[in-house]
């Protein structure tokens, strides 16, 4: 009997969380935090790096586990730089794309772009995923909560 990683994913996903959370919930401690009836500006982001971090010590303790079988542990695999590539610049042209061009084309831009990343994707279901999520964006920011977005070029 061993203990040993069963999951690499798990414990670096674990990791990421853990680490993420507590420099969240340090960085949150220069505001003031306040009581749980009187919330400061720090409140919430403390609590949510504390989640954060716990989880992430849950998932950490749940890879690391006793290995009775021989199953193949889930290693890590090489970064596939094309989806991650694809990904980042999705976000960047809804960035760019949201002031100029609107809510719907830049939420269609994203959503294609980072479709394209899956490398069996279907333009069908972007076409349809793309329409869908667009319609439920200016639904949702620009009529049910009134943000002032540019829903369509100008």
């Amino acid at each position: 009997m061993k203990i040993h990683l069963i999951g690499q994913r798990d414990f670096a996903s674990g990791l990421l969380f853990s680490i993420f959370g507590s420099l969240t919930a340090w960085s949150s401690t220069g505001y003031r935090i306040g009581t749980a009836m009187r919330m400061g500006p720090g409140y919430f982001p403390f609590v949510l790096g504390l989640l954060l971090a716990l989880l992430g010590l849950l998932v950490i303790a749940r890879s690391a586990r006793i290995d009775l079988s021989q199953e193949e542990s889930g290693l890590i695999e090489k970064p596939c730089l094309r989806s991650l590539s694809l990904i980042g610049i999705s976000m960047l042209v809804f960035a760019f794309a949201l002031h100029t061009a609107g809510l719907v084309i830049a939420t269609i831009g994203l959503v294609v772009i980072s479709g394209i990343a899956y490398r069996s994707f279907s333009w069908k279901e972007l076409g349809l995923l793309s329409g869908a999520l667009a319609s439920f964006a200016v639904l949702v920011f620009a009529y049910g909560l009134g943000l002032p977005l540019q829903v369509l070029p100008a």
